[in-house]
């Protein structure tokens, strides 16, 4: 029994040894460390993530403000500093900044373990209401007919010849007919009436009136638009105009965000710190 009692001593004894080992290590404010993070809008679409399995998911649906990048992995930030580059022509990038908002947040974080935090929408101080607001047409209009040269329509819809009779499809759907190519160039009629493409702003449908296309743009208020490295809300639509609100760099939603500190790059001046 007193050799059962000693042996379960120096079992736990072990165990507790092995623990004291591995202390919890915490991010310190000012290290440079390597996070993992994927954020999601209120209606759970996702919108910026450093995992390639998130963006393979399938049940995951993608915010029309994703964010897409050419690889995936993890982002390095300095803990409690501002992101780089957070200002794009007087708006907010949307990626800089859900970098700082994650970054002031990762002080005191515990390495090595998943935290979920949400990241508030705020308009930026001082911004200006000619910069926040972005009008643009809702209805649009181009000549039925139209000339391009052949060398544009190879780097359009391929390196093949043109021919009279040969239909250019877009998205699969027949869009235009060609009907002449002389002296390096072609004509071509739009041929898709009723066609419908995806816009920034939402879906665009295309008829014939004499010899003019119309398109119109079915935007939808609330609707997240992308322009390059900012997004906004479409915040108003009329029967001609749509009006874009670019002042919250969250396109005013809040985020939820899954946060993964991975490790902590250790520099010189931070060993040095610690010694």
């Amino acid at each position: 029994m007193k050799k059962k009692i000693v042996l379960t001593v120096l079992i736990m004894t072990f165990l507790t040894g092995c623990t004291a080992l591995k202390p919890v290590e915490m991010v310190k404010k000012g290290r440079q460390v390597k996070v993992d993070y994927s954020c999601v809008l209120e209606n759970k679409e996702l919108i910026a993530t450093t995992l390639i399995s998130d963006v393979e998911n399938s049940l995951l649906k993608k915010s029309n403000g994703f964010i897409e990048h050419d690889e995936y992995g993890p982002m390095e930030l300095t803990a409690g500093q501002e992101a780089p580059g957070q200002w794009d022509d007087k708006l907010k990038m949307v990626e800089p900044e859900i970098l700082t908002k994650i970054s002031f947040q990762l002080p005191g974080m515990e390495i090595g373990k998943e935290k979920t935090i949400v990241l508030e929408s705020e308009t930026p101080e001082g911004m200006k209401e000619k910069n926040r607001y972005r009008v643009i047409k809702r209805v649009r209009k181009a000549p039925k007919i139209r000339s391009i040269s052949v060398d544009q329509y190879k780097k359009m819809y391929g390196d093949s010849e043109p021919a009279p009779g040969d239909i250019i499809k877009i998205n699969g759907k027949p869009t235009f007919k060609v009907f002449d190519v002389s002296a390096g160039r072609l004509k071509i009629e739009f041929i898709g009436q009723g066609i419908e493409n995806d816009t920034p702003w939402g879906k665009a449908v295309s008829h014939i009136e004499g010899d003019m296309v119309v398109i119109t743009i079915k935007a939808v208020p609330g609707t997240i638009v992308k322009t390059g490295p900012v997004i906004g809300e479409v915040s108003e639509v009329t029967e001609d105009s749509i009006k874009v609100d670019y002042g919250h760099p969250f396109a005013g939603k809040t985020l939820t965000c899954r946060v993964k500190v991975l490790g902590e790059k250790q520099t010189g001046a931070s060993m040095k710190a610690e010694n």
